[in-house]
């Protein structure tokens, strides 16, 4: 053997030392999971909203409203099949000959609800109530946000003071608190282009780690500050935030940011290992985006808000819907609605 052949050999025997990891798939539980979605979405979605929203028959006179489980019943069906508002409609006949709704509302009436500024906190504690079967699993806590584009156009001059002839699509800001595992999304901020990640940290954060047994936090730099690493701490959570080039380090007040700026030091092989989770945030936004799309159907801000906010609502039940056939997860919707209600009752 030549020393050329020795050194392919040796090449090729190194290679297959090196390579690349591979991870199993319970292939059986993902097809079934896949082939038999839309049965199961609609089944979940029923349950989470007959858990989460007991009916309301205090209206006692009156033309007979349409049920709040039913409103939001017709927005996530909307989203998951991706429908304009009068095919929509037919697909809500289906669901009536099927018993899930008594009545199929009009597109018109359909278009009102997605403009009901008060179905936005529902959808809030909605999104949460889905992530709680997933409690016992995630462990790491990620944040990050991404935007989805609108139907409108704005004129670039307008905030590029003339420089520029030409139009930009406007788009507007969601910014979520996910698990990197499952890539379930714990909660959503909606907020207009330019608002600062760090600024909307505290809204997504919130009460979570009150339901989840979470120990880690990662997140780019846009959440790195003081603040958010003393919440971190307060709450539990190891912060795996890079630092700044232009960070010193000093204390300024708080220990807990010179003691992880320290460690960033000193670690930074596990410190990025453990920081590169993030990227499964980045995951769960193209999931939503490339299954119920990048852009939104509305113009207006309320109706861009609880649009977006059902997105996520149905991004999370599909979630369900894997992890119950691949991990075998139990879903009790009641018992999660239960425990929301006991943590509103505490505060």
């Amino acid at each position: 053997m030549t020393e050329d052949q020795k050194s392919l050999k040796d090449f090729q025997t190194s290679k297959k030392v090196a390579k690349r990891p591979t991870y199993s798939q319970n292939w059986p539980a993902y097809d079934f999971a896949k082939t038999n979605e839309v049965t199961l979405f609609r089944q979940l979605l029923q349950e989470l909203l007959d858990a989460s929203l007991p009916e309301d028959n205090s209206q006692h006179y009156g033309r007979k409203r349409i049920l709040l489980k039913v409103r939001i019943f017709c927005i996530c069906m909307k989203i998951y099949y991706r429908a304009d508002l009068r095919k929509c409609v037919s697909i809500l006949r289906e669901f009536q000959r099927l018993g899930y709704i008594e009545k199929v509302p009009s597109y018109r009436s359909i278009d009102y609800f997605l403009n009901d500024e008060s179905l936005a906190p529902i959808l809030d504690e909605l999104i949460s109530i889905s992530s709680l079967p997933l409690v016992s699993i995630e462990k790491t806590l990620a944040a990050d946000s991404t935007g989805f584009s609108l139907s409108r156009f704005d004129q670039w001059s307008e905030f590029k003071w003339g420089k520029m002839n030409g139009k930009e699509r406007r788009w507007v800001k969601a910014h979520a608190l996910g698990g990197c595992l499952t890539n379930i999304i714990l909660s959503v901020e909606i907020t207009k282009k330019y608002r600062n990640d760090a600024a909307v940290f505290q809204q997504l954060i919130k009460d979570k780690t009150v339901y989840f047994d979470a120990e880690e936090f990662v997140a780019d730099m846009a959440y790195s500050s003081k603040s958010i690493v003393e919440t971190c701490i307060k709450l539990g959570l190891m912060p795996f935030i890079p630092f700044k080039k232009n960070t010193s380090g000093k204390a300024g007040g708080s220990f807990n940011w010179k003691r992880m700026f320290i460690f960033f030091k000193e670690n930074q092989e596990y410190f990025y290992q453990k920081y590169h989770q993030r990227s499964n945030i980045e995951t769960s936004f193209h999931m939503v985006k490339k299954r119920f799309g990048d852009n939104l159907a509305t113009n207006e801000p309320t109706a861009n808000k609880i649009e977006l906010k059902a997105k996520f609502l149905c991004h999370n039940i599909c979630i369900l819907i894997q992890e119950a056939m691949e991990r075998e997860v139990v879903i009790d919707f009641i018992d999660c609605a239960k425990m929301v209600n006991s943590v509103k009752l505490k505060t």
